[in-house]
Order: structure tokens, then C-alpha cells, then sequence
């Protein structure tokens, strides 16, 4: 299905993913931690957010969230 350096590419492309979503994760992960350590009560807000991705200004960045 491809050439090697096409395998090695994609391979590379993978890791590189994993290695952002393991960022991301482990900022959550600190982020919490800090929070619950800081603060006695956290409140926690449902949002809408088809309703916020309809924004064009915002739907790039709130899409990116969720990978």
C-alpha cells in the first residue's frame, strides 16, 4: 500500500498525535490537581456546544479541544 518512507511518515505522524494528546492530558490532569488542592467548592457548567461551535471565530478552537 505504499512505499517505506510512506509507512515511516505516517508512523511518524501517529507518535507525533499521541505525544500532543498525552500533553494535553497530563495539563488536565495538573490543572485539576491544582484546582481541587486551591479551592474548597468547584462548580461545573453544561455547555452547548454546537450552539458555540456556529461561531466561526470560535469553532476551530472548540473542536480542537475535544481531540
Amino acid at each position: 500500500m505504499g512505499s517505506n518512507n510512506w509507512r515511516a511518515a505516517q508512523n511518524r505522524i501517529a507518535r507525533l498525535h499521541q505525544h500532543i494528546a498525552r500533553q494535553r492530558e497530563d495539563f488536565h490532569l495538573k490543572t485539576a490537581h491544582k484546582l481541587v488542592k486551591q479551592y474548597d467548592m468547584i462548580a461545573v457548567e453544561n455547555l452547548n456546544i454546537r450552539g458555540l461551535a456556529k461561531n466561526t471565530k470560535l469553532s476551530k478552537s472548540i473542536y480542537d479541544v475535544g481531540k
